[in-house]
């Protein structure tokens, strides 16, 4: 192969046997590109088709080895230059392929070859026809197969697909930093990874009340690696979502992302969950946003938090919300305290839907946590009642008793089970209160209330409507919650509500990630679907008329706020 070049303007293929005798050693040498070069008209190709071929082949090392050969007998490096346009790194077949397959000597004499004679050549295009024969007969079987499965149904085809997919079953491992990491369903379109620490506002002391619903606000702005902006920029070039919630026990960061986008969701995912760093105008930035929360929260809200205040105090009595005289008044200092003492290993975990398993595991070793137990704060349920006072005609009210926290997951699904035999509100538009508890609070809206942490709990019931008949609900549904008892049916009911509650949360994507979250960072495990139901229905009824028994006989404790010119007092009450 003395001299393969080609002049500019030479004709095709036909009068150039040189570029036909590269094109073959070329296809010898790099047999995967056959279909490339055949579909190119006189064997003339441009240099970034052929690399792009080669890596949508994922043939890394067929593209190291035609760049080093390139660098060392192509034009130049400039040849990769993207600025440049596509005429410049056009080249003819026969010139490129002599490149490519020459290697150079010492002393850069002239290389010579021997020429490949006319039966090697049709030889080797009949193979060349025959792989591209066999292609077409693959492509056209798999059309008629497609036909015929369409035909009769997609059943088969939905079996083979979920033989082939990965286990949808909950994965759990613990590291040796005592980070619990958790996933499911691996093969959903769009991967959900949370990090979540037990951070939630019982976690508050009288310092830095408040400090959960800033770290809130907070999630998405700059951190030790990103800023705000760099933040927002790049998750909606991504197309996700980041979003931050917390509770009373738990703070967590979320990222959703497809699949592709996974690399970039992960890294600032990790930039907002455990690089924060409070900057001063940041937080001062956040008063009007906690201002219009607090403007807009819903008087049943309001008197859920209020009655959470009477009955714990403080730990599960501090609100989810920051006091209204304290926002503003978190300085970077105190933040900064606040999360390095409650984000920890050992308080955290990240739980992921439609991602690897072992990815997720990688992905929370590297995370740049410190290590530390923290404190628990436990909670002991008080007898009390807090009043807030307003104007306008209508009043919320939430009465509770002692209940059983989800450390305890039988008591604490007999609880749940109660909850919804004694009624969560119509389940029809314009329908009544069918349950055993809501049917005595009268024409109002009213739900069953059980609220379950890790320690404690708390079971009753809340109203809302003109303040005249919420005053009588509240006197009646005391009077129901003190001798409350269920039959057969009620607990039938409510074990069918319960169940499909379950499976509500299981199956939806957004849903099962926070549950695996809450999970894995406050009881160091995640149950699964199947044991969430074995547990519902093998609740009995006996197992509910012992949680009834145990909120008759409990102390209550009350939250109200609005028009209170009717509501009677606790000690009325008891």
């Amino acid at each position: 192969m003395a001299d393969c070049g080609n002049e500019k303007g030479q004709g095709d293929s036909a009068n150039n046997p040189c570029a036909l005798e590269c094109a073959i050693q070329f296809l010898q040498k790099y047999p995967e590109f056959t279909e490339f070069v055949l579909s190119k008209s006189s064997y003339k190709f441009d240099i970034h088709a052929l690399i792009d071929e080669a890596k949508r082949l994922d043939l890394k090392t067929t593209v190291e080895d035609i760049q080093s050969e390139f660098d060392a007998n192509g034009t130049s490096s400039e040849l990769y230059n993207a600025d440049q346009s596509d005429a410049e790194h056009s080249q003819d077949m026969s010139s490129v392929l002599s490149n490519l397959l020459d290697t150079p000597t010492a002393d850069n004499e002239t290389k010579t070859e021997e020429p490949i004679n006319e039966s090697s050549e049709r030889n080797v295009f009949q193979d060349i026809t025959k792989q591209l024969n066999k292609k077409r007969n693959l492509r056209r079987n798999q059309r008629e197969n497609f036909r015929k499965m369409q035909a009769r149904g997609y059943a088969a085809h939905a079996q083979a697909a979920a033989a082939s997919r990965g286990s949808s079953e909950v994965q759990t491992t613990t590291l040796p930093n005592k980070l619990v990491v958790s996933s499911a369903e691996p093969n959903a379109a769009v991967s959900r990874i949370s990090i979540a620490f037990r951070a939630g506002s019982r976690n508050e002391t009288a310092d830095n009340l408040g400090a959960a619903h800033v770290l809130r606000a907070a999630g998405g702005l700059s951190t030790k690696t990103a800023t705000a902006f760099g933040i927002t920029r790049n998750i909606q070039q991504a197309g996700g979502t980041l979003t931050s919630l917390a509770d009373r026990e738990v703070v967590s960061y979320t990222v959703a992302v497809t699949k592709d986008q996974l690399e970039v969701g992960l890294k600032y995912l990790e930039a907002t969950a455990t690089g924060q760093v409070f900057k001063p105008w940041e937080l001062a930035e956040l008063v009007p946003i906690m201002r219009n929360e607090l403007a807009r929260l819903p008087t049943e809200v309001q008197a859920v938090e209020l009655l959470h205040k009477a009955a714990f105090r403080d730990g599960l009595g501090n609100s989810v919300f920051c006091p209204d005289y304290l926002v503003g008044k978190h300085s970077s200092e105190t933040m900064q305290h606040y999360f390095a003492t409650n984000c920890t290993t050992n308080r955290a975990s990240v739980a992921g839907v439609g991602v690897d398993h072992q990815l997720l595991v990688g992905f929370a070793q590297s995370l740049a946590l410190e290590s530390g137990a923290g404190s628990d704060n436990k909670s002991t349920f008080n007898t009390g009642e807090v009043r807030r006072e307003g104007s306008g005609s209508r009043a919320a009210v939430a009465v509770g008793a002692q209940a059983v926290g989800w450390n305890s997951l039988k008591e604490a699904m007999a609880f749940w089970v109660l909850q919804y035999a004694a009624g969560v509100g119509p389940a029809t538009k314009r329908g009544a209160n069918n349950g055993t508890l809501t049917k005595a609070l009268g024409g109002v809206n009213c739900s069953a209330l059980y609220n379950g942490y890790t320690d404690n709990g708390m079971f009753g019931f809340i109203v809302s409507g003109n303040a005249k008949d919420t005053g009588k609900a509240v006197e009646a549904g005391v009077k129901a919650l003190k001798s409350l008892s269920v039959s057969d049916a009620c607990v039938a009911r409510g074990k069918a509500l319960a169940v499909m509650a379950v499976a509500d949360i299981t199956e939806n994507q957004s849903s099962l990630q926070h549950q695996l979250g809450e999970e894995s960072v406050l009881l160091g495990q995640v149950y699964k679907k199947s044991d969430l139901i074995a547990a519902v229905n093998a609740v009995t009824t006996g197992d509910v008329q012992a949680a009834a028994r145990k909120v008759a006989s409990s102390k209550l404790a009350l939250g109200a706020v609005g028009n209170l010119s009717h509501v009677p007092h606790l000690c009325e009450l008891h």
